[in-house]
C-alpha cells in the first residue's frame, strides 16, 4: 500500500530525527485536543468579540462531532493494526485511541484554526499562519505514525465543508435573527438522533491474539457522547444568551482583564476539580462524558456571562452613586 510505504518512510525519518522534532509535532497535535483552545475561545467570547467567540467555538464543536460520526460509521483501524511494520511514537499512543479514519486531531485543528482564519480572512498573515498550523497538525499525525494520509485528507475536507455550512448558517441568522431558535432546535435534535443511531448501529468486533478487543465500541460511543454533549449544550446556551443574557464583551481594559482572569480560573476549576473529583465518581462513563462538555459549555456561554454581567452592572451603579 502506498499509504503504508509513506508512513514507513516517515517512520525512518522520525527515528533518525532529534527528539526535539518529535516533541514539536507531539505538542502541536496535542494542543488542539487540550483545554487551551477552549480557554482561548472563551476569553475571545467574554472579552474581545462575542460573535467571533461563537463562530470559533461552534466550528470547533461541529467539526469534532462530524468527524466522530464518520469515524464511528467507517470503523477503519489504525495503521499499526493494518500493517505491523508501522510502529507509532510511544508518547503519542495515549491520544491515539479508537478507530483511525478520519483523524480527530486534524478535524479539531481545522475546526479551530480554520474558523479563526475565516473570521480574520482580511488579515493575510493570520490566515497563512492558521493554514500552516492546520497542515502541520495533519502532517504530525502521519509523522507520529497515528494516521494514514487518507485519514488526514478526509478530516480536512469534512471539516472544511462543516465550516462552510456553519458560515452559511451564521449569515442566515445574522440576516434573520428570529431563526436562531429553529436552528438551535434542529442542531439539538440532529445531535440526539446521532447518539441514538450510534447506539443502535452494529460495530465490528475484532480481537487480538490474547482475546482483547482491538477497538471497544463502548469507548467509541463514549467519545461521541462527549462531543455531542458540547454541541447540544451550545444549541441551548446560544439562543439563551442571545435573547435573555445579552452581555457585552466591551468595557475598560482592567474590567476585561479581571473578567478573563476569573473566567480562566473557572475553566481550571471545571477541568481539575468539578469534573474529575465531583462528577466522575458519581456518574456512569457515558453520562459523565456527556455532562462534562454539556456543563462546560453551559457554564462558559450562559452562566458565567450572566454572573459577570450582573456583578459589573452592580459595580457600575455603586460607582455612579458614590460619585
Amino acid at each position: 500500500m502506498v499509504e503504508i510505504d509513506f508512513l514507513l518512510a516517515l517512520q525512518g525519518l522520525r527515528e533518525a530525527a532529534p527528539d526535539a522534532v518529535n516533541q514539536f509535532f507531539l505538542l502541536l497535535s496535542s494542543f488542539v485536543v487540550g483545554p487551551l483552545p477552549v480557554l482561548l475561545t472563551a476569553i475571545v467570547f467574554w472579552c474581545v468579540n462575542k460573535r467571533a467567540g461563537y463562530f470559533i467555538a461552534s466550528g470547533y464543536l461541529a467539526c469534532s462531532c462530524a468527524n466522530q460520526l464518520v469515524k464511528n460509521i467507517a470503523c477503519i483501524n489504525r495503521p499499526w493494526i493494518l500493517d505491523a511494520r508501522v510502529v507509532p511514537d510511544a508518547t503519542a499512543m495515549p491520544d491515539a485511541t479508537g478507530y483511525s479514519f478520519p483523524s480527530g486531531h486534524t478535524a479539531c485543528a481545522t475546526g479551530f484554526f480554520g474558523s479563526i482564519a475565516l473570521w480574520l480572512r482580511a488579515h493575510k498573515l493570520v490566515v497563512a499562519l492558521c493554514v500552516a498550523l492546520i497542515i502541520l497538525t495533519g502532517f504530525s499525525r502521519c509523522w507520529l505514525g497515528c494516521h494514514c494520509p487518507k485519514d488526514v485528507l478526509v478530516a480536512w475536507l469534512l471539516s472544511a465543508a462543516v465550516i462552510v455550512a456553519m458560515c452559511c448558517a451564521a449569515k442566515l441568522v445574522h440576516k434573520h435573527p428570529s431563526w436562531d431558535i429553529p436552528l438551535a432546535a434542529a442542531v439539538f435534535a440532529l445531535s440526539a438522533l446521532v447518539l441514538v443511531f450510534l447506539e443502535l448501529k452494529p460495530y465490528p468486533l475484532e480481537y487480538t491474539a490474547a482475546g482483547a478487543l482491538l477497538v471497544d465500541p463502548f469507548e467509541m460511543k463514549t467519545d461521541c457522547y462527549k462531543n455531542m454533549g458540547g454541541l447540544m449544550a451550545m444549541s441551548i446556551a446560544w439562543p439563551l444568551e442571545r435573547r435573555l443574557i445579552r452581555f457585552s464583551e466591551g468595557g475598560s481594559v482592567p474590567v476585561r482583564i479581571v473578567r478573563g482572569a476569573v473566567g480562566a480560573v473557572l475553566v481550571a476549576l471545571l477541568y481539575a476539580w468539578l469534573f474529575p473529583v465531583l462528577l466522575k465518581p458519581l456518574l456512569g462513563v457515558q453520562i459523565y462524558a456527556f455532562l462534562r462538555y454539556f456543563v462546560l459549555i453551559i457554564m462558559l456561554v450562559a452562566v458565567y456571562p450572566a454572573c459577570f454581567k450582573a456583578v459589573e452592572s452592580r459595580f457600575a451603579r455603586t460607582t455612579a452613586n458614590a460619585e
